[in-house]
């Protein structure tokens, strides 16, 4: 009878325990490893600076043999620099997606596939869709929508806080060069091993209605990721720290096609 008494006791704080774990894990999968990596990176710049007695951390240095290769002109860093690095960042993430549907090589990445036999070569005559037309997105058409939606959602969120801040240029640069990548990923219909996943913006766009932000804090707080919880796209959403891909992590068990 005592033991039953403790274990009734001690329920509630298991339950704790279980809810608190649930909202760890939103807060996980809402994180964006890319920032993760910069963190390490900038610690071990420091570390070299540490060991080599530099005055300089390795950024520094970098920067500066950078400005002494292109010039140190405001305009043209602002203007051609950044035009040069989001289109180099496009074409290159975007194309090697690209490349890997229309060839379907190599083909241990097909297992990365969110949903799997969807954007195959045929597929491609479909590219003049706007851009929630694509029930599974491509990287290309990331960036691919309405005018007034590009001005004002794309290019809005991301300029908006380096005009508000006044950031360094290099700043700006690493954050407009995050936001390219994880919105690439976000599209390319791949869950990639240690990017920010993709299955939540994935399924926005498979079912149009639910999962309208980014890291999925303001979906849940507003109950709009209610459908999407209750799918094994919510289990598998999270950063793969392994290169096993999430379809063999964590199987579904109802679909006989899931390989």
């Amino acid at each position: 009878m005592r033991r039953f008494k403790v274990r009734e006791q001690m329920k509630p704080r298991n339950e704790s325990k279980k809810i608190f774990k649930i909202e760890f894990h939103k807060i996980e999968t809402g994180l964006n490893p890319l920032f993760l990596w910069i963190g390490i990176a900038w610690c071990i710049s420091k570390v070299l600076q540490w060991m080599t007695l530099s005055e300089h951390t390795v950024w520094e240095i970098g920067w500066s043999r950078f400005l002494n290769l292109y010039g140190d002109d405001t305009f043209n860093l602002i203007v051609h620099g950044t035009s040069n690095l989001s289109f180099i960042l496009v074409v290159t993430f975007s194309g090697l997606f690209l490349f890997m549907d229309l060839t379907l090589k190599p083909e241990t990445f097909r297992k990365y596939k969110v949903q799997p036999h969807t954007n195959e070569p045929l597929e491609y005559k479909k590219l003049r869709k706007l851009h929630h037309e694509w029930t599974s997105s491509i990287a290309i058409i990331a960036l691919y929508s309405h005018p007034f939606e590009h001005f004002l959602v794309n290019l809005g969120s991301v300029f908006g806080g380096i005009i508000i801040s006044g950031c360094h240029i290099a700043t700006a640069w690493i954050w407009l060069g995050l936001l390219l990548i994880s919105t690439l990923a976000d599209h390319s219909g791949y869950h990639v091993p240690f990017l920010h996943s993709s299955e939540f913006h994935d399924y926005h766009h498979l079912k149009f209605n639910v999962n309208y932000g980014a890291t999925g804090l303001m979906d849940y707080l507003f109950g709009t990721d209610k459908v999407f919880r209750h799918t094994i796209n919510d289990i598998r959403h999270r950063t793969l720290y392994t290169f096993k891909s999430a379809r063999e992590l964590f199987p579904d068990p109802s679909n006989q096609k899931d390989e």
